[in-house]
């Protein structure tokens, strides 16, 4: 936690110090017309920045356990400096926001959105037993958001009360607040921003020149025009410090709102990028700082902290970059100072205190355990999906934990639009979705969204994490895992990834260095993968609910015949169009040869083929008794996802492969050519499927021979046990935290 400390000390200094240099830079063409000197404002931040810089020393010295004692007379008094703010403050460009006291000048809601952190921080701990009743826990909470971000609505200062709004709701969340209550006040809070933006007349401006830009390509206003001007100009490396243009009064507010724009200019994408990046660094650190304190005041704390600063940050970007309406908010660290720098400097000294306080040794995860009496608390998080070869093995070994520890509290994430979002609610497990979607590698207009929805997933990662508290994370492939699996890791969690295909996915490579264990199903993964030593071949974890069950009782479930062979037909979750064309194409090709059909077309393609259901061929659109399918057929023809094949190993099918060829790195091919090489199951690729099947099933499934030698090489290749092994090893992590 001290090298945490320091880390948080010294990019807070390097980002302060960067702002003296850019202010010099954005300021000095101003101050030389208003103050007949460059270095007028120069000197003002350079005060104010050594100022702020011996507050942040100074509260990184005080215990933050004492805030939680004046939080409650500290809101107090901010709520009626506030107050008389309203009545006391004089009127600049239609708001009145400052309170002059003589020599110094200060705005309140800069003091009210550190004091609100901390006063809901306190009521957090002290109410974590009634935080989830409405009336005896969250209004009590609530009433204080409403009176202080009401009170800066009026003045009116709309953006920084939507966006203190923004933080105290993200805080109640993680600090276990339920989703309905947050979603009621969300919505109660959008709302009266909402208003507020359109009552005052230079809020409902902004607003609207900024909708006339997206929608009719009006033009933009100056602030913002100027700002891509900047930021264009500054090409890859920028134009050198002090040789920028747009801050020479064509930029209004270049050394304050707009600043991130000479920066872009002046330093280039580069630049621009290693701002963000130092940004996203320091919430990371801050949210490692918050996962490893003791108390539950200090984690929220620390999580207020690091939360308000990366979206002002991200805010001020926003704008200068015209994704947002223009608002005043400054960035962090770098505008020109006033109390906002004052209090951000204030901030940075309680989390580093966080961090010392908390640095004595002991095991990293040891403060987010809980026990009840003697019981420890199990909790394992699960992510990943998008499809059920993702999803299923994920619920077979969350199945099995549940087995051997009832009482372990399991949460999957995922997106609440794909598979998991219907199968994991229905199977009796929690599930928070997050925002995100895979990165489509044909050009899409999609795309566009992905670097917003990364960012939002990872965000809401980090709040679920820190709300769920998990000892063990659990990555099973998919987009989705990738943002919850590494907010797991950011926050110490035990971090086991399952990779089910002959050729590791992309989030599955991504991971692998957070990995602490990797549990492959093909010994031919190991190749693609550098981490040998965390590597295991466990096989593909398959439900206990697919076990074998007689064959006569699963063809009387389908009403088919137990003297006739009969064929499976699966496509996977989605379907299979190529599949499905094929068999269409064979219906008189089965009654010639008196063979019956279970037919799986997914969701999507069953319109189209359901009306050749008959007493012989049963269409489904999914098929939700699997072990009644597997058990009844003599014969699979599927596609070879990584679920598939290790159902069919474990219980010992015959089959035909079909890869789709429309899969990253082609791996179904690889998935199948890896049982056919050892004569575990015959393989067909997709374009030869329609001209050979016929002749195929011919061939194979009327010979017994055949049909049992495949068995037994497929019953040499299964794992029946891989949902076992890895329900034990993160059992063992889970006791060792």
């Amino acid at each position: 936690m001290k090298k945490l400390a320091a880390t948080i000390f010294f990019e807070s200094t390097a980002l302060l110090l960067l702002g003296l240099i850019v202010v010099m830079s954005a300021s000095s063409a101003y101050s030389e017309f208003k103050f007949d000197s460059v270095y007028h404002l120069f000197n003002s931040h350079l005060f104010k920045v050594l100022f702020g810089f011996g507050l942040m020393v100074l509260f990184s010295f005080i215990p933050y356990e004492i805030y939680k004692d004046y939080s409650k007379p500290a809101i107090i008094l901010t709520t009626i400096i506030l107050f008389l703010t309203l009545f006391l403050a004089p009127t600049v460009k239609g708001a009145g926001r400052w309170i002059s006291l003589g020599l110094f000048t200060f705005q309140p809601a800069d003091v009210a959105r550190l004091i609100l952190v901390i006063h809901l921080a306190a009521l957090l701990e002290s109410k974590r037993n009634f935080i989830s009743d409405f009336k005896n826990g969250f209004i009590y909470l609530f009433i204080w958001v409403v009176i202080v971000c009401g009170l800066i609505l009026i003045q009116p200062n709309i953006s920084n009360a939507i966006l203190l709004a923004f933080i105290s709701i993200i805080l109640l969340y993680v600090g276990g607040a339920k989703l309905t209550h947050i979603i009621a006040s969300s919505f109660g809070c959008l709302l009266a921003g909402g208003t507020g933006a359109m009552i005052f007349s230079h809020s409902r401006e902004r607003i609207f020149a900024f909708i006339n830009n997206l929608s009719n390509g009006g033009d933009l206003n100056l602030q913002v025009k100027q700002a891509l001007l900047g930021l264009g100009s500054g090409g890859i490396f920028g134009v050198g410090i002090g040789h920028g243009k747009q801050s020479n009064l064509f930029l209004p507010e270049a050394y304050g709102d707009f600043i991130f724009a000479v920066m872009g200019e002046e330093l280039g994408f580069i630049g621009a990028i290693v701002i963000i990046s130092s940004f996203l660094a320091l919430f990371l650190v801050g949210i490692v700082i918050a996962k490893k304190t003791k108390d539950r005041f200090g984690q929220l704390l620390a999580f207020g902290i690091s939360f308000s600063i990366i979206l002002y940050a991200f805010i001020n970007i926003a704008v200068s970059t015209g994704l947002l309406p223009t608002t005043g908010l400054p960035l962090p660290f770098i505008s020109y100072g006033g109390t906002s720098m004052t209090f951000l400097c204030i901030s940075i000294g309680i989390l580093i205190n966080i961090a010392i306080s908390n640095s004595a040794d002991r095991k990293s995860n040891i403060q987010m355990t809980e026990y009840d009496g003697k019981k420890k608390v199990y909790r394992f998080l699960f992510a990943g999906g998008g499809t059920g070869g993702h999803l299923f093995p994920a619920v077979a070994v969350a199945e099995k934990i549940k087995s051997k520890i009832p009482d372990a509290e399991i949460l999957f994430v995922g997106s609440k639009s794909k598979i998991e979002g219907k199968v994991v609610p229905a199977l009796g497990f929690r599930f928070s979705p997050i925002w995100i979607k895979g990165f489509r590698r044909r050009f899409s207009v999609q795309n566009i969204l992905f670097p917003i929805k990364l960012i939002v997933s990872l965000m809401q990662s980090i709040a679920i994490n820190m709300r769920f508290k998990p000892q063990v994370a659990i990555g099973s492939g998919g987009y989705a895992a990738g943002p919850a699996i590494y907010a797991s890791s950011l926050l110490r969690a035990k971090v086991i990834l399952l990779e089910q295909n002959s050729y590791p996915g992309v989030t599955t490579r991504m991971l692998e260095k957070y990995a602490d264990e990797i549990h492959i199903s093909f010994e031919d993964s190991k190749k693609y993968l550098k981490n040998v030593e965390k590597i295991f071949t466990t096989g593909t974890p398959v439900r206990e609910s697919l076990k074998s069950i007689d064959k006569t009782s699963a063809l009387k479930n389908f009403g088919l015949d137990p003297l006739k062979k009969t064929l499976l037909v699966l496509g996977g979750s989605l379907g299979a169009a190529s599949i499905n064309e094929a068999v269409s194409g064979l219906i008189n090709f089965f009654m010639e040869k008196d063979i019956q059909v279970i037919w799986q077309t997914g969701n999507y393609y069953f319109p189209k083929y359901k009306h050749l259901s008959s007493k012989n061929i049963i269409v489904k659109d999914f098929i939700k008794e699997m072990n009644f399918a597997y058990s009844a057929c003599d014969l699979l023809l599927a596609r070879s996802g990584a679920s598939t094949i290790a159902e069919l190993l474990t219980l010992v099918i015959p089959a035909i492969l079909v890869p789709s060829p429309n899969v990253a790195a082609n791996h179904q091919y690889f998935n199948a050519k890896s049982l056919a090489d050892k004569n575990a199951a015959i393989l067909v690729e997709d374009y030869l499927l329609k001209d050979k099947l016929s002749e195929i099933l011919s061939s194979v499934l009327f010979d017994d021979e055949k049909l049992e030698q495949l068995k037994i090489n497929a019953r040499k290749l299964s794992k029946p046990d891989a949902a076992e092994i890895i329900a034990n090893r993160a059992i063992k992590f889970a006791e060792e935290s």
